[in-house]
This record gives C-alpha cells, sequence and structure tokens, in this order.
C-alpha cells in the first residue's frame, strides 16, 4: 500500500475525476482539469509512484497519437478505510476501499453514552474491521458520524466557516469580561453578520447566544451588571443583523436545584449521565453539568418518586451553565 499523502489544488482536481469517472485517457483529463499534457504528466507521475493511480495496459488506440494510450485510473485496493455511525443505541461500522467499496460491516449495541465508553465500543469496531483488510494492511484513516442534530459554539468567523457545511444549529459565544472564551466585543458585528448571512442561505441556524459570568452567583455584583450588559448589546447587534436568536423555556413548572460542584472539582465526565443523587428523599433528574457546577430538576423527583419509574432520564432541556 503506497502512502497516504492529501491532496490539494490540481492534483486533488485530477484525484477526483478519476475517482468518479475513471479510468480516463491523460487527454480527457488534459481537457477536464485545464492542463497541457506534460503538465500532467508532472503531476500524475508523484501520484503514480506513490500508488494512488495506476496506468491502465491495453487502453483504447488514440487517433491523433497513432500509438495504444494507457488511461490512469485509481487503485482501489490501495487504501482502505473504516467508518462509524452512531446512533442512540448503536454503532454501525464499514470498511471500504478507496471507491467507498464495502468490503466488511459490522455493529454493536450502544448501552452507556459516556464519551469513554463510546471510544472504547469505536477502536473495538475498527479493531474488527481493520483485520478483514485484503494482504493485513492497516486501515488508512478513520471516520465517526454522529447521528441527529449536532449544535456547536463559534466564537470568530474562522470557526462558523469551518463548521458550516457540517452542522446546521450555532450557538455564539460572547466574551463579556471573563476571557475565558468567546468572541471580543470588536468582533461581535462582523461575527454577527457573517452569521446572518449564512442563516439566510439556510446553512446554519442561531439558536443561542450566551456568555460565561464571573460572578454568576451574585446577579447584583458589578462585575455581573456589567457583564449582562454587555451580553445585551451582543443581542441587540445580532438582532440588527437579522438574527433571532430563540429564549429557552421549561417545557413545564421546574424547580432546578444548583449543586456547585463540576469536573473541576473532580466530577469524572463518565459519570455525568449515569450518576444520580438523592435530595430530601427526592431522586431529581439530571441536567447539565460544567466546570464548577451540576443542574438537577428537583420537579421531576417529586412526580415519580412513588412510580416505577427507571433510572432517572436525561432531561430535555437541561439548565445551562451559562447566561443566554
Amino acid at each position: 500500500m503506497g502512502e497516504w499523502r492529501p491532496l490539494s489544488g490540481p492534483s486533488r482536481q485530477v484525484a477526483l475525476e478519476i475517482l468518479l469517472d475513471g479510468p480516463l485517457s491523460r487527454a480527457e483529463l488534459s481537457r477536464r482539469v485545464g492542463l497541457s499534457p506534460g503538465s500532467l504528466t508532472r503531476l500524475t507521475k508523484p501520484m503514480v509512484e506513490s500508488g494512488l493511480l495506476v496506468e491502465v495496459v491495453g487502453g483504447p488506440t488514440d487517433a491523433r497519437a497513432g500509438r495504444p494510450s494507457q488511461p490512469l485510473d485509481l487503485d482501489a485496493a490501495a487504501h482502505h478505510f473504516v467508518g462509524i455511525k452512531l446512533t442512540g443505541d448503536s454503532a454501525i461500522g464499514v470498511l471500504t476501499t478507496l471507491r467507498a467499496e464495502a468490503i466488511a460491516s459490522a455493529e454493536r449495541p450502544l448501552t452507556d453514552p459516556a464519551p469513554s465508553t463510546v471510544a472504547e465500543l469505536v477502536l473495538e469496531l475498527t479493531d474488527d474491521l481493520a483485520v478483514q483488510v485484503p494482504a493485513g494492511t492497516p486501515i488508512t484513516g478513520l471516520g465517526v458520524a454522529v447521528g441527529g442534530r449536532v449544535d456547536v459554539d463559534v466564537s470568530t468567523v474562522a470557526e462558523l466557516q469551518r463548521v458550516v457545511s457540517a452542522v446546521h444549529c450555532v450557538h455564539l459565544t460572547l466574551d463579556t469580561g471573563l476571557h475565558r472564551a468567546g468572541s471580543a466585543p470588536d468582533q461581535w458585528i462582523e461575527l454577527t453578520r457573517a452569521v446572518a448571512h449564512y442563516e439566510a442561505l439556510g446553512a446554519v441556524t442561531v439558536r443561542g447566544i450566551w456568555s460565561h459570568l464571573s460572578h454568576g452567583d451574585s446577579p447584583d455584583a458589578v462585575q455581573s451588571r456589567r457583564q449582562l450588559q454587555l451580553l445585551r448589546t451582543g443581542v441587540s447587534l445580532a438582532r440588527r443583523a437579522g438574527l433571532r436568536p430563540g429564549d429557552h423555556v421549561a417545557d413545564r413548572d421546574t424547580t432546578v436545584a444548583l449543586v456547585p460542584l463540576g469536573y473541576a472539582d473532580g466530577i469524572p465526565r463518565a459519570a455525568v449521565h449515569q450518576a444520580s443523587v438523592l435530595c430530601r428523599g427526592d431522586q431529581p433528574q439530571p441536567g447539565g453539568t460544567c466546570t464548577e457546577l451540576e443542574g438537577w430538576d428537583r420537579s421531576w423527583g417529586a412526580r415519580t418518586r412513588n412510580s416505577l419509574s427507571p433510572a432517572p432520564r436525561r432531561c430535555p432541556n437541561p439548565p445551562s451553565c451559562g447566561w443566554s
């Protein structure tokens, strides 16, 4: 198997043309990519030497050249890839050639959504599929897809442009003074206008705008008032740009208990979807966990304390650890 080298520019264009429609003669490739025969030969020579492209012997005669041509094609068996799709209850893997021809597949139940458990399951599936590569050669690459809607935070135009083709819903993170993360105030106009442009094209939807507060437990603190005023300014700029971020409203009357313990205090991430608490005889429903606190829905535990309900379920509207 040849070494995998990422392609760019004309080399990538040549490879894509052959991937989609190969084998192709050099004359046809020259016409498609707009290169002279000499330039095309110099461009494809290292691709042939690396094993990515192969010359097909016994091709049709080129009447203009008066000699047999040697069309170029991809060696589909030169590289193999594993793709894994994660759903709510299973992990599905497939082993493919360079032309996406499926060689083998496997599926495993997903019983625990903890990141460490999912990562181990992905590794197991990858190992099971990798041993089925012909000649025992290693796989070239691994891709993992997560089903369903995936929301991401963006702070800059560059971040937005990187994710706009991969996700649909975004949250704008504004830095209002904590300087932990987020877009600086002098970038807000550029960011909101860029997001509004992509939203008008139907590429993204802004679901919320949020910021970290340095004194979140003291809304009346001077710094909190300053940060909240800045946040309101950022939201106004977003609305002026044409954005209409949503406000979170609980789908029912809810009593949220905030516990001042989080990842920074030693709460393991693997325990987020598994741990439970007892609060005055009730077992609240788990909500969100962040660096410094956890949120629990007490009203759920009060309603189900005497029922035959299973272990606490994931809160459909978990409390946020930031202000939005």
